[in-house]
């Protein structure tokens, strides 16, 4: 299992919450959906390779993944439709997947050779965030089991910074930015 995302879509207290599990599995992924008390359970992306879950923190219907072979994928539903995103901007493998809590429709990629990519229409469009690869920590950076790659394995946003965003490089960096990524 590469990763496990829980989700909640509704206000506690109503009757129609509804809480989904996302298991990112070697080749396809689970998503698990409580809803009046029952569970059910839904496979998607066969053959994907999935990597990184992420739920948009403004949409919690609206979900992202990224797969090692064929790109990045977004529910509308939170469930069981995915369609292709960003396949003009984005390279494979999609590593990482984050929704911004501090902006509305923010979500980021991270990639393999290290590269973090931007979008603030909820996937629609995407830019690359340059300058990552000109820090002087980038010729340490590598993936022991492929040391000639290396790949951004964790995006996270701070919930009380707009623009604050950490990113993850396996194995070997940890880097800040306080702009949105303009600058690390």
């Amino acid at each position: 299992m590469n990763e496990v995302l829980e989700n909640q879509a509704g206000k506690a207290g109503e009757e129609h919450v509804v809480t989904r599990i996302y298991a990112a599995m070697a080749n396809e992924l689970l998503v698990a959906s409580r809803r009046n008390g029952g569970w059910q359970t839904k496979r998607g992306l066969a053959g994907s390779s999935p990597q990184s879950v992420a739920a948009d923190p403004s949409r919690p219907e609206v979900a992202y993944c990224g797969t090692f072979d064929r790109g990045l994928w977004r529910s509308a539903d939170g469930e069981g439709s995915w369609e292709r995103v960003g396949e003009d901007v984005l390279r494979d493998p999609v590593m990482a997947v984050a929704g911004c809590t501090a902006e509305h429709g923010v979500v980021y990629a991270g990639t393999e050779p290290s590269a973090v990519y931007r979008s603030e229409d909820s996937g629609e469009t995407w830019r690359e965030l340059g300058g990552l690869r000109e820090l002087p920590s980038e010729p340490e950076w590598s993936f022991p089991p492929r040391p000639e790659t290396d790949h951004v394995r964790w995006i996270s946003t701070d919930p009380n910074a707009a623009g604050c965003i950490y990113v993850a490089i396996e194995a070997c960096g940890l880097v800040r930015s306080s702009d949105a990524g303009e600058t690390w």
